[in-house]
């Protein structure tokens, strides 16, 4: 007979508990290197996909700084270009107006100095009466709206002209001027 107590289930079952967690042990670690493997499998793409990103994001920026770079040398250039451009598109056709001026003068009357300052044209001329000096200037203006903006009679008189002009009979020197349309 046996008088000793019966033995604890934990010693009676030792190996078989010990199996048991070697064994959840053995499949826990199993599992996170399972785990491991799937989320590096779905990561590589994504990695691959960023590592293409970043060669396309550096090339960018390399682009970037040339252009910078190139527009740094280029800036003075492309400013007096627009510049260049501003006053092509703001300048008077000085050849037009001289064209339309001298086209309209009356017979008898006759140009002798014109000067222009922005946009205003001065001409001193010889003139039979002051009557066709004014009618010359008022047709200009009336006829002429796209090219002139208005036109007075500034001066009558031989002392107009700044210098001695000839007169030939009964002619006037007019100084007069125009104040041009710009676009």
């Amino acid at each position: 007979m046996n008088f000793l107590p019966p033995r604890p289930l934990s010693q009676r079952f030792f190996y078989g508990w010990l199996l048991l967690i070697l064994l959840v042990f053995i499949l826990a670690g199993w599992g996170v290197f399972w785990a491991k493997d799937k989320l590096e499998q779905k990561i590589k793409p994504l990695e691959e996909q960023t590592s293409i990103l970043r060669e396309k994001t550096a090339e960018a920026m390399q682009k970037e700084k040339e252009a910078k770079k190139r527009n740094q040398e280029l800036a003075p250039f492309l400013e007096y270009k627009e510049t260049v451009a501003m006053l092509e598109d703001s300048q008077i056709s000085w050849k037009t107006c001289i064209n339309l001026l001298s086209d309209a003068l009356p017979d008898q009357a006759k140009i002798f100095r014109m000067e222009g300052k922005k946009n205003h044209i001065y001409l001193w001329g010889l003139f039979p009466s002051v009557e066709v000096a004014s009618g010359y200037v008022n047709k200009m203006v009336n006829e002429q709206k796209n090219v002139f903006q208005e036109g007075w009679v500034d001066c009558v008189g031989a002392s107009c002209a700044g210098s001695p002009v000839k007169a030939v009979g009964k002619q006037v020197v007019i100084q007069f001027h125009f104040v041009l349309e710009q676009d």
